[in-house]
């Protein structure tokens, strides 16, 4: 299981969720929505290939998104984009 708050640098996951898995690859966030409301992750997810993901300590990125209004109004986008065309698949 692959812990949330990451995107992928590099291969494919699943996410598996009630309705269906979810295949996520180069370029996409884990955990989003968790970051996005602070909730727990709220499903699991499996490398489905070898993978490489780049993570980040959740609360020192809060308080710089914090310092930067523009950049974190930024990531909230991205962040939302992201969860909006998964949740389209």
């Amino acid at each position: 299981m692959i812990l949330g708050d990451a995107v992928v640098h590099r291969g494919t996951a699943c996410v598996r969720l009630e309705h269906g898995p979810i295949e996520i690859a180069d370029g996409t966030f884990i955990g989003e929505l968790g970051f996005l409301t602070g909730k727990p992750p709220g499903a699991d997810v499996e490398a489905t290939t070898d993978l490489r993901v780049l993570r980040w300590h959740v609360p020192t990125l809060r308080a710089f998104l914090d310092d930067n209004p523009e950049l974190h109004a930024t990531m909230q986008q991205v962040l939302g984009s992201d969860l909006a065309a998964k949740l389209r698949r």
